[in-house]
C-alpha cells in the first residue's frame, strides 16, 4: 500500500505523539482502509501492523469497532462544520470479554491537501467509579431494550401507550379508567391488546417498557 506523503506526514506526526494520548488510537481512511493502529492496539489484539493494516471492513467492525453494534451507544456529537474536523462523536462500547464499558471518540475529518475523509478513532478502558459504573449499566441496559423492541412499541395506538404508561406507574384498572374518562372494562381490553402485542410475560416487562421508553412519570 503507497500512501501519498501528506497521509505519510500525519501518520508519522500520530506516532510520535501516541504514547501521550490514552488509550488505542487508529487512523483510517474512509470508508475502509486502515492506516494506521498504535503500539497499545496491536498489543492489545496481537496483531502486527500488517495484519491491521489487512483487515476487512467486516474484520475491523466486529473486532475494533463498530458504531452501529448492538453493544455500541452513541452518547454525544458536534457537528459544527469545524475545519479540518467535520463531526466528532463519543460512544461507550462494552467489551464482553473484559465486562466492561470502553470510551470511544470518533473524529471524521477531511484532508484537504488530498481531498479525502480521514477518522481518527480513540478507545479508551475506563474503570469507573462504582455508582458510576451501576447507573451506567443500568441505563444501557434501557437503551438496548428499547432498541430491541422499538419495532413492537411502535405498533401501540396513542391510546394503548396511555394505557401501558399507567400500567408502569402502578395504576389499577379503576385508576387508569378515572384518568383517561374510559371504563374499567376498557381498561382491561387495552391491557390485554397491550400484553399481546409487545408479547409481556410478566408484570416486570411492563416495567422494563416504562423505564426504556420513558413513561415512568417521578
Amino acid at each position: 500500500m503507497v500512501l501519498e506523503s501528506s497521509l505519510q506526514s500525519k501518520i508519522k506526526a500520530l506516532k510520535m505523539v501516541a504514547e501521550f494520548i490514552p488509550g488505542i488510537k487508529i487512523l483510517r481512511r474512509m470508508p475502509s482502509e486502515n492506516l494506521f493502529m498504535c503500539n497499545t492496539g496491536l498489543t492489545r489484539f496481537g496483531w502486527t501492523a500488517d495484519t491491521f493494516r489487512s483487515l476487512s471492513d467486516q474484520e475491523f467492525s466486529s473486532t475494533v469497532f463498530d458504531d452501529k453494534g448492538p453493544d455500541t451507544f452513541l452518547v454525544g456529537k458536534t457537528n459544527d462544520g469545524e475545519t479540518p474536523i467535520s463531526r466528532r462523536s463519543v460512544f461507550v462500547k462494552y467489551n464482553k470479554v473484559t465486562e466492561s464499558y470502553n470510551l470511544v471518540v470518533y473524529c471524521l475529518a477531511l484532508a484537504e491537501e488530498c481531498n479525502q475523509q480521514l477518522a481518527f478513532i480513540q478507545i479508551i478502558s475506563i474503570t469507573w467509579e462504582s455508582d458510576v459504573s451501576n447507573k451506567l449499566c443500568r441505563t444501557l441496559g434501557e437503551t438496548a431494550f428499547m432498541r430491541e423492541n422499538s419495532s413492537k412499541f411502535s405498533r401501540l395506538s396513542k391510546r394503548n401507550k396511555e394505557v401501558l404508561s399507567l400500567m408502569a406507574n402502578a395504576y389499577t384498572a379503576k385508576e387508569i379508567g378515572d384518568q383517561l374518562c374510559i371504563e374499567a372494562n376498557t381498561v382491561n381490553s387495552h391491557k390485554k391488546r397491550i400484553k399481546k402485542l409487545l408479547d409481556i410475560q410478566h408484570n416486570a416487562d411492563i416495567l422494563k417498557y416504562g423505564l426504556s421508553f420513558d413513561l415512568i412519570t417521578m
